[in-house]
């Protein structure tokens, strides 16, 4: 069959890639500051952004659909830390069970080093937001005095992964930032530690502007995002951007395209909303999205082009072993 313009497999257009699972809401012990939580009182975060946790149901049913499609990945992301989930071990375990590939965010500030362990042995791959690699800049940009427990704890964790000869992907990252030279500094400073399998600089992110809009790009029609990604909500509910989950309950509900508790993954993926959100994106005609005014796609500067050749997460999927 010929493929809709904008997907480049078969795979991909059955499918989401990356399906990027929000599982927890409303805590964190970090102070981000290019985080909308994190520059967020830690005692208004659950009125902000809510404090709801998925169900396990839920889980397990986007989990079931998942295992169908082994080109897919699901990734742990919450509007918070995700480690605070109390049904995480039983999530991991599950979703290994069903071979499920699994790609969790977190901050890893954490004293539980057995949680650590869990998740690098259930895990295909941990990304470790750690952001730095000296505790002035950590304490500056994170907002806490945790670096030498976070460092600590990505060199356990590669410890267990050397030990038990795991094929875990060990990831550290950091939000670009205006000093360049320091993004590049953060690179070299932990290849040259031989803990993490890659280290990289995440492009900085207005979250669909709740915080500064910098380092804007050129306006971009086309998100790669519509054609790689599929974002749920702790409730089951499909957003059009992860982003938009960060709105809490000031979410434009027209901009929920689907509910995994009463429809497929399938079924959204293929449904009316988003076909129509991705031929806008191409034609480059706003109108042709008839079911809200407040699409975040019409002024975003900060997404991934389609049409590109710009590193993005599916490359360190592709390097996995035994995918």
């Amino acid at each position: 069959m010929k493929l809709p313009e904008g997907f480049t497999t078969e795979e991909q257009y059955q499918f989401p890639s990356i399906l990027n699972v929000c599982i927890f809401k409303g805590a964190c012990p970090a102070n981000c500051v290019h985080c909308p939580v994190g520059k967020t009182e830690q005692s208004k975060r659950k009125d902000a952004f809510g404090s709801e946790a998925m169900k396990m149901e839920v889980f397990k049913k986007i989990v079931d659909e998942i295992s169908g499609y082994p080109q897919s990945t699901l990734r742990i992301h919450s509007v918070g830390e995700p480690l605070l989930w109390e049904d995480l071990t039983n999530a991991l375990t599950y979703a290994k069970s069903k071979g499920v590939r699994t790609w969790i965010f977190t901050s890893a500030i954490t004293h539980q080093k057995d949680l650590l362990r869990m998740i690098v042995e259930t895990c295909d791959i941990v990304e470790v937001s750690i952001n730095s690699y000296e505790e002035g800049d950590y304490q500056e940009t994170k907002g806490v005095d945790a670096y030498c427990l976070v460092a600590e704890n990505v060199e356990y964790m590669s410890k267990v992964i050397r030990e038990k000869n795991l094929h875990t992907r060990l990831l550290v990252s950091r939000v670009e930032s205006d000093d360049k030279e320091y993004d590049q500094n953060f690179i070299s400073y932990w290849e040259k530690t031989n803990l993490v399998t890659d280290t990289f600089v995440r492009s900085y992110h207005s979250y669909n502007s709740l915080i500064e809009d910098r380092i804007k790009r050129e306006k971009t029609v086309a998100c790669h995002v519509h054609w790689g990604r599929f974002n749920i909500d702790t409730n089951g509910e499909v957003v059009v951007c992860f982003n938009e989950l960060f709105k809490g309950p000031n979410v434009d509900r027209n901009l929920i395209i689907g509910d995994t508790k009463t429809q497929t993954i399938e079924e959204i993926w293929h449904g009316d909303k988003l076909n129509k959100i991705r031929r806008s994106q191409l034609e480059n005609k706003p109108d042709l999205v008839d079911f809200t005014d407040n699409l975040p796609c019409n002024n975003c500067t900060y997404c991934q082009p389609l049409f590109s050749d710009t590193v993005k997460s599916e490359n360190q999927i592709s390097q996995l072993v035994n995918k």
